[in-house]
């Protein structure tokens, strides 16, 4: 248990964190932004033959979640909450936005209904490609290779050892996470050259089957419902390509043709962008300016923290990550004192 989880779980039973939450002048200052990836119906097993670390909260958590920041925060849609931060306009008390990034199907089938539940708006970042030609991201291309393929048998430039490692549950995973480490560091023509290898690899109809049930994206016919009850889009780029390690001319076209997408299917106008991965490595200069000029008037990474009032920068916008190992007294935690929790 880290210091940060065992801090959060003696503040939370001796009732601590919610004390703080009755105190502006503790908690005003900053707003939160959460960041979710996918819901699962229950936690994964060894079996699950894709990325674990996707899912950032069973529905009976993400229900629980839910409940308790309708409670005990304002939950705004991010554009509004972006926009009102930026020009200085007072914010209510505890003000949250809650995220999904990448598009996966459950953000529907899942996700929407607890949302409707409560009454809650989000913001769905989306990258547009895969849901255009409704095929498996890459990222989880990778982790079925990984986890399915027969030991030593997949190989990658630039890797010294075929992979996975061993058929050990935590050997697969960790050569998951080897590859996709590799990948969001090398060169974007490298990066595309070894998904094609890995795409060779795994093609079969077992992972078509398992793909469509288990990691599909969204469709446009669901976006436009998320769309008319509540649900508000942003771009996660065309293809989810690192951005840093890709030409300025094909960063533009990521950022600009997904724009363009989005608005042509919601009628809409699209003015949030998150940088696929979104760490520090994931984006910079190059990167903003091409999201900046291509319309957008936020940018969104993946880097934890809570956002100053008034103080952040529009495109450096800083998330809290669920993760299906957050326990309930680290989320609460996050929300009460989000400058120390991260």
């Amino acid at each position: 248990m880290s210091l940060q989880e065992s801090l959060a779980g003696t503040l939370n039973s001796l009732r601590l964190l919610n004390a703080v939450r009755k105190f502006p002048a503790i908690t005003q200052g900053s707003f939160v932004v959460l960041g979710y990836h996918r819901i699962s119906e229950n936690s994964p097993t060894q079996a699950y033959p894709f990325d674990p670390d996707l899912i950032s909260a069973t529905l009976a958590e993400f229900d629980w979640q839910m409940d308790f920041v309708r409670s005990e925060c304002t939950v705004l849609p991010l554009s509004e909450l972006l926009q009102r931060s930026h020009s200085g306009q007072t914010l209510p008390r505890q003000p949250v936005a809650i995220t999904f990034d990448d598009g996966f199907s459950d953000n529907h089938d899942l996700a929407l209904a607890v949302l409707r539940k409560y009454s809650l708006p989000a913001t769905v970042f989306v990258s547009t490609e895969w849901i255009d030609r409704q095929q498996p991201i890459w990222f989880e291309q990778c982790a079925y290779a990984c986890m399915s393929l027969a030991p030593r048998t997949l190989n990658i430039a630039g890797l010294a050892q075929p992979l996975p490692s061993d058929d050990s549950y935590l050997a697969r995973r960790d050569s998951t996470k080897q590859l996709l480490r590799h990948l969001k560091s090398i060169p974007n023509e490298a990066r595309l050259e070894a998904i094609r290898t890995v795409r060779a690899a795994i093609e079969s109809p077992q992972f078509e089957a398992q793909w469509r049930a288990a990691s599909a994206p969204l469709t446009w016919d669901k976006v436009r419902e998320m769309s008319r009850n509540g649900i508000e889009f942003g771009s996660h780029s065309v293809s989810h390509p690192i951005l840093a390690h890709t030409s300025l001319e094909n960063v533009t076209l990521e950022v600009r043709d997904s724009r363009r997408r989005l608005h042509d299917e919601l009628g809409k106008p699209v003015e949030l962008f998150a940088y696929p991965v979104g760490g520090n490595s994931a984006f910079d200069e190059r990167v903003i300016g091409a999201v900046r000029d291509a319309g957008y008037r936020f940018g969104v990474s993946y880097i934890a923290g809570a956002n100053r009032h008034g103080e952040f920068d529009p495109f450096r916008v800083r998330r809290h990550h669920v993760e299906l190992t957050t326990t309930r007294a680290r989320f609460e935690a996050q929300l009460s004192l989000p400058s120390i929790f991260k």
